[in-house]
């Protein structure tokens, strides 16, 4: 059957002209379009050339405003989805016969002849380590964890989403619309099913300027919630409107939940290093400006491709406000069409998402891209130039504020996600009291950068004091001509065994510029080789030793209370070229004598340290190269006494 014979056989179009009719019926025989009519014919005197008020001024006079009922509103609603789900059908009907392109589009990128572009293929000029740490963040989002989920779910669920329900709900502020007794808002949007997910290959660089990503989700969806009210409630809805109500409106929701979906896209970009080397700290500290800052980066934009396969429409309805009838109503006409229609819509969803939805998104990003150029990347605020308050910075305002601190956002919200991420959610612990830090940041950095999760290792020379030319005048003349004392191959095992109590960023109330950190950690494994040196074969002394010294450690307390006090200016001035630079941190310091802290006057010292092991700390030594026999025998005898 045709779509309108399909529809006229479930009884829709009958009930669609019945509601349609009523709302007419209610419209015309409205005060408000009878004072239309009113308002014609007092105007009618003024326009016929017999009547003797032609062309006369009329007095002004005020029509009665539109005032809708809760009835005209509950068919509107119904007219809606039934128009929504019919224009679907007839999309996926066009879409049907359109083949999926076998090739992603050509898009042209818009790019000046001097722009200094990352080649996506090889992010090394950003820094040394970036493919590294992408291919690992790649291989931990897609890998099964020992808790049995995948990688991304486990980040997603621990930074982002609601610890009841796994969503992701964005609160919205003055968005809607007020007219004719009838008041709109759009209250929050939710993203359904971002825990979900069952494979990912995500941001893969398939040429310099593409980005690849796939991934597949059990399920996927979107809810919106809207507050909807109607001036002169009717006596026998008062009661519905009291349960519902939220913030003086009754709540409707709209939602749509797909299942198993499977996601392939890829994103073209013309990401210039200069200009994303020179983006200021200070513009991304409110999490609202990274996206546009971003973007402010790049050339040009586009979507090459994006396909969507769908196993099924898993819910399509709305909640709230419409009468137990049109629920009713709509909730049968919605089945009707999905047991009718759902094979042909989901049959055609790549289509349509490779031709329409690309098209669409590849717009949006372009208006997007506009925007981000045309200042939506905002400066850093140059009225700050004191010293930053690590209260402001890491609390939230209320916290700071009763701390002693402004409490007024003066560095975004940035620095208190961080800080809110490492306590609720960072700070979670599985049955081995192991903590979500240690395989969502120390096990993949650690890895990324030495090759091994949880371990640190520093090859060849760290350290090295030496003197080379004794003075002749010296004592030490008659001993030996140089000497040199060397630590060498410094590894460290079992940082990823972080257990609670942790305390990372956290401000001190009664100073603006202490920061305090504690941790609990092990079992850790250290080891180093010492190596000294001393003369050579003429000298009494003369020796050429290199031990290497272990030490296993069951468990370590660290405790380290940091006074800095760093430059706001330098702060949120600091360009992202130079945020790996230690040294770049260190000038952003204010200098000694520059201000009173407490009781000292430096920019940076250590306020307070301890460390405390406990358990049975055992330590070995072993020569990897000693001219000096004694030390042969150091190993086990003295290292067991002490």
């Amino acid at each position: 059957p045709t779509l309108l014979d399909f529809l006229n056989s479930n009884n829709v179009i009958g009930d669609f002209a019945e509601r349609a009719m009523s709302i007419a019926s209610d419209l015309l025989e409205s005060a408000w379009f009878q004072g239309l009519i009113d308002e014609q014919i007092a105007a009618a005197s003024t326009r016929c050339p017999h009547d003797p008020s032609y062309g006369l001024e009329i007095s002004d006079t005020v029509a009665p405003s539109f005032r809708a009922t809760r009835d005209l509103v509950d068919s509107v609603l119904y007219i809606g989805m039934a128009v929504v789900e019919v224009i679907a059908v007839g999309v996926a009907k066009e879409h049907a016969e359109v083949d999926v392109p076998q090739q992603v589009v050509e898009l042209q990128m818009d790019v000046p002849k001097d722009a200094n572009l990352i080649d996506l293929t090889d992010l090394s000029s950003v820094a040394d380590w970036v493919d590294v740490a992408l291919e690992e963040g790649r291989d931990y989002l897609g890998k099964v964890s020992e808790n049995g989920v995948l990688g991304i779910n486990n980040l997603l669920s621990s930074s982002l989403l609601d610890d009841e329900d796994g969503t992701l709900t964005i609160q919205l502020e003055d968005i809607g619309f007020e007219s004719g007794g009838v008041k709109l808002t759009m209250l929050e949007v939710s993203l359904i099913g971002l825990d979900s997910f069952t494979q990912i290959d995500a941001l893969r660089a398939v040429d310099p300027r593409t980005l690849r990503s796939q991934f597949s989700l059990g399920r996927l969806g979107c809810e919106v919630t809207m507050g909807l009210s109607v001036e002169g409630e009717e006596d026998e809805h008062a009661e519905q409107v009291r349960m519902l109500q939220r913030s003086g409106l009754e709540t409707v929701t709209i939602s749509l939940v797909l299942a198993d979906v499977e996601v392939d896209l890829s994103l073209l970009l013309a990401l210039d290093q200069d200009l994303l080397g020179s983006l200021q700290l200070g513009s991304i500290l409110s999490t609202g400006n990274i996206f546009y800052c971003f973007l402010s980066t790049l050339h040009d934009v586009g979507l090459s491709e994006f396909v969507m396969k769908v196993g099924d429409i898993e819910e399509f309805q709305l909640v709230g406000f419409v009468s137990k009838e049109t629920d009713l109503a709509i909730k049968a006409m919605t089945q009707a069409i999905l047991d009718e229609f759902e094979p042909m819509i989901l049959a055609s969803m790549p289509s349509f998402t490779a031709v329409t939805v690309r098209s669409v998104l590849d717009g949006i990003l372009a208006k997007l891209l506009d925007q981000g150029r045309e200042g939506a990347c905002p400066g850093p605020d140059p009225s700050l130039n004191g010293f930053v308050d690590f209260r402001d910075f890491f609390m939230d305002p209320e916290e700071a504020a009763a701390s002693g601190a402004r409490g007024d956002e003066r560095y975004g919200n940035l620095g208190t996600w961080a800080k809110d991420l490492i306590d609720d959610k960072l700070s979670s612990s599985n049955e081995d009291g192991l903590l979500a830090i240690n395989d969502v940041l120390i096990g993949p950095v650690t890895k990324s950068l030495f090759g091994a999760e949880g371990s640190v290792l520093l090859s060849g020379t760290v350290v090295e004091l030496s003197k080379d030319q004794v003075d002749e005048d010296s004592i030490w003349a008659a001993f030996a001509d140089s000497a040199r004392l060397q630590l060498s191959n410094v590894h460290l095992e079992g940082l990823n065994s972080i257990r609670q109590p942790l305390i990372l960023l956290q401000p001190s109330a009664s100073s603006p510029y202490v920061i305090n950190n504690q941790m609990n950690l092990g079992p850790v494994l250290a080891s180093v080789d010492l190596g000294i040196f001393v003369g050579d074969n003429k000298s009494p002394l003369s020796m050429s030793n290199e031990l290497n010294l272990r030490v296993d450690l069951p468990s370590i307390d660290l405790l380290l209370s940091l006074l800095a006090a760093f430059d706001e200016s330098r702060v949120l001035n600091f360009p992202l070229n130079d945020i790996l630079e230690w040294s770049c941190w260190l000038s952003a310091i204010s200098e000694p004598g520059r201000m009173e802290l407490s009781k000292a006057a430096a920019g940076l010292a250590l306020h307070r340290v301890g460390l405390t092991l406990s358990g049975a700390v055992t330590a070995s030594s072993s020569c990897v190269l000693c001219t000096s026999s004694w030390l042969e025998k150091l190993d086990p005898t003295l290292l067991d006494f002490l």
